[in-house]
């Protein structure tokens, strides 16, 4: 009787260890939270900002293209004030802080960005461009895509430039009313509207 109950006991301690090892290596798979916000933009213009350690803010316009070539992204702020390489900082706070491929063949996947930090945006009508300015690689023609956020709102663009095109406009859009359409939306407690379909872009 008393090896019955000793083998009942190392049984019974023996399916506990099991369980015990069993949870601990579910435990060290699970993967740990994170506490970076996810980005709005699309996946690789995110990855290639967070490479570059971008900074973001309640406006930002962002560039992406897939080649050598300098294409500039240049924003005119509700000031008249043009933020792009030639002047990277505005005094109330607009920034490029990403410029690339400035000085000839620096990476096939660049990206440029232009921020406003959170409270810095002046209210009025903001201008977002794109100009192929130099050609530094075997191609002429560069695709390109421009995703501009303002607030939790991101607008997609995408086209093509030839060297020597002027310099086009992508989006224009008046902060003054969006920021009273994020509040009629937080009053009525609706969703905010996270993304917008690709557009066409003007010419």
């Amino acid at each position: 009787m008393k090896r019955e109950i000793r083998l009942t006991i190392w049984t019974g301690i023996l399916i506990c260890a099991v369980f015990l090892i069993a949870g601990c290596e579910n435990f060290a798979e699970a993967p740990a939270p994170s506490n970076q916000p996810r980005s709005l933009f699309s996946a690789d213009l995110a990855a290639r900002l967070e490479e570059h350690k971008a900074k973001t803010g309640e406006v930002q316009a962002s560039l992406i293209w897939n080649n050598y070539n300098d294409l500039d992204l240049h924003i005119v702020d509700p000031l008249g004030k043009r933020i792009f390489w030639n002047h990277k900082r505005a005094s109330w706070g607009g920034e490029l802080d990403v410029d690339m491929n400035a000085g000839g063949r620096e990476s096939r996947e660049p990206v440029e960005n232009i921020y406003f930090p959170q409270g810095r945006a002046p209210d009025g009508l903001y201008k977002v461009y794109v100009h192929y300015y130099a050609m530094h690689d075997d191609v002429n023609e560069t695709p390109f895509r421009c995703e501009v956020m303002v607030y939790d709102e991101v607008h997609k663009f995408n086209g093509r430039l030839l060297r020597d095109e002027p310099i086009r406009l992508i989006y224009s859009f008046t902060l003054g009313e969006k920021r009273e359409e994020r509040e009629e939306e937080r009053e009525e407690e609706r969703p905010p509207v996270r993304y917008r379909l690709f557009s066409p872009i003007p010419r």
